[in-house]
C-alpha cells in the first residue's frame, strides 16, 4: 500500500480466542489522497492469487446506524440456530486444557456432520433435548438417568441410548453406539445441564469427556409426533380429568378475585378516606415484596459457569463455523497439546535432577566424630598391617637366588 503514500499505521484484524486471522485490516495513511487513490484500485491488486477490496473505514456512528438497521430488518431465527455455538470448545480456550486429542477430534467432526444436516432448511435446532456422545457402552438408560440427576440435580422427562437392532452376546437388547438423547420440559433446564454436564471429566473420565449439544430434528418428524401425542392425551381419561380440574381451579379464582373487589367497592363507599390509606399501604408493600419474589424466582439463565464449559450463545448471533475454520482449530489444538507435553517432560527431568541431588546430598554427609580410644585402636591397627606387609616384602628379598644350568 506504500505505491499510494506513507503508511502511518496497519491493523490487521484477528480473532481474540484463536488469533486467526479474519481476512480484513486497516490501513492509515498520511494523507487524504493517498486514501483516495487507494480505493480507486479496489479489486485490481492481487496477493497470493486473491484480489483486494478497498473501501473508506466507516465512522462509529455510521457503524451503529447499520446494526440497528440490521437488527430491525432481520427475520427471526425460526431454526434457533444461535444454539449451535453453546458448548463449543475453542482451541486455545481455559475449557479446552487437558481434552485429549481424539475428543476434539470427535467434536470437530460432529460439528461438520451437523453443519451439512442443517443445509436442508427443514432441519431445525430443538430447544428441549440434547444428545449425549462417549457414553460407555455397559450404560443403560437408567445409568444415563442417574448419572445426569447426580450431576445436576434435574429429572428428564427422555433418556434414550441408541443401540443396534440386532442382538449380540451380553447384549439382548443391541450394543450400545455410544450416544443417546436427553428432553426436558423448558428450555431453561436443558441448557443448565448442558453447561454442568458438557466437558466435564468427572462424568466419564479425563479421557472419556462427554459431548452435550442441542439437537437436531426434522420439522416432519416432529409435527408427526406432536399429533401422536395429541391423539394419546384425547383417548387417556385422566389426562382429561387433569385439563377438567385445572379449568374449575381457574373459574374459581376468577369468582374470588370479582368477590373481593366487590367488597372493596363497598368499603369505599363506607369510608374512603381511612380504606384508601389502608389500600394504599398494602398496595406498597405488596409492591415491594412482589419484586422480591421475582427476583428470587427468576431463573438464572446463565448459571454458574465452570472451568470446563465452552462458548455460551446469544439470541440473534448465528454459529454455522467454516470447514476451514474448523480444520484451523484442530492444528492450534494439536499444538498446544505437544507444548504441555514438552512442558510435562520438562517438569519430570527437573523432579529427577532433585531426587539425584537429594541423594548426593545425603551420601556426601560428614561422618560423626569418633572419640580418641577409638581412634587409637585404629592407629594401632594400621601400624601392625603395615608392620606385617614390611616383613613379607623382607622375606621375599631374603631368598637365594636361582644358580645358572649352564657353565660359562
Amino acid at each position: 500500500m506504500e505505491q499510494f503514500g506513507t503508511v502511518q499505521r496497519v491493523l490487521i484484524n484477528k480473532e481474540r480466542v484463536s488469533g486467526h486471522s479474519k481476512g480484513t485490516a486497516f490501513v492509515i495513511f498520511k494523507l487524504k489522497d493517498s486514501a483516495q487513490m487507494s480505493c480507486r484500485q479496489n479489486l485490481k491488486l492481487q496477493i497470493h492469487d486473491q484480489f483486494l477490496e478497498i473501501l473508506e473505514a466507516l465512522r462509529k456512528k455510521d457503524i451503529t446506524e447499520r446494526t440497528k438497521a440490521k437488527l430491525e430488518k432481520r427475520s427471526k431465527d425460526s431454526r434457533n440456530l444461535y444454539l449451535l455455538k453453546e458448548g463449543v470448545i475453542m482451541a486455545g480456550s481455559p475449557a479446552a486444557k487437558d481434552v485429549s486429542k481424539t475428543d476434539m477430534a470427535q467434536r470437530l467432526r460432529l460439528e461438520q456432520r451437523n453443519n451439512e444436516m442443517l443445509k436442508n432448511f427443514n432441519r431445525f435446532v430443538a430447544k428441549d433435548r440434547l444428545t449425549i456422545h462417549n457414553i460407555p457402552p455397559h450404560f443403560s438408560n437408567d445409568d444415563l438417568r442417574k448419572t445426569v440427576i447426580k450431576h445436576t440435580s434435574c429429572k428428564p422427562i427422555e433418556c434414550r441410548i441408541m443401540r443396534d437392532k440386532r442382538a449380540s452376546f451380553g447384549n439382548p437388547l443391541g450394543t450400545s453406539r455410544g450416544y443417546g438423547f436427553i428432553s426436558f420440559k423448558q428450555h431453561e433446564t436443558a441448557l443448565e445441564v448442558l453447561r454442568k454436564l458438557n466437558n466435564n471429566p468427572s462424568v466419564f473420565g479425563k479421557n472419556n469427556r462427554p459431548i452435550v449439544a442441542f439437537s437436531i430434528e426434522d420439522l416432519k418428524v416432529h409435527k408427526i409426533k406432536q399429533q401422536r401425542m395429541e391423539k394419546s392425551r384425547l383417548n387417556n381419561p385422566t389426562y382429561q380429568k387433569k385439563i377438567e380440574e385445572i379449568k374449575q381451579k381457574k373459574q374459581q379464582k376468577n369468582v374470588s378475585k370479582k368477590a373481593a373487589n366487590r367488597q372493596e367497592l363497598q368499603q369505599l363507599a363506607a369510608a374512603p378516606s381511612v380504606v384508601l390509606q389502608k389500600l394504599n399501604s398494602k398496595g406498597a408493600n405488596s409492591a415491594d415484596t412482589s419484586g422480591i419474589k421475582k427476583k428470587e424466582r427468576k431463573r438464572d439463565i446463565e448459571p454458574m459457569i465452570t472451568p470446563f464449559t465452552g462458548a455460551i450463545a446469544k439470541i440473534g448471533k448465528s454459529s454455522i463455523r467454516s470447514n476451514r475454520k474448523i480444520r484451523h482449530q484442530a492444528d492450534s489444538h494439536m499444538e498446544r497439546i505437544k507444548a504441555e507435553r514438552k512442558e510435562q517432560r520438562k517438569k519430570k527431568v527437573k523432579e529427577e535432577h532433585a531426587r539425584n541431588r537429594l541423594q548426593k546430598s545425603k551420601t556426601l554427609q560428614k561422618k560423626p566424630k569418633l572419640d580418641r580410644q577409638e581412634l587409637k585402636k585404629e592407629d594401632s591397627y594400621f601400624k601392625q598391617t603395615v608392620g606385617k606387609y614390611k616383613d613379607m616384602i623382607s622375606n621375599i628379598t631374603k631368598q637365594s637366588t636361582r644358580g645358572k644350568w649352564y657353565t660359562e
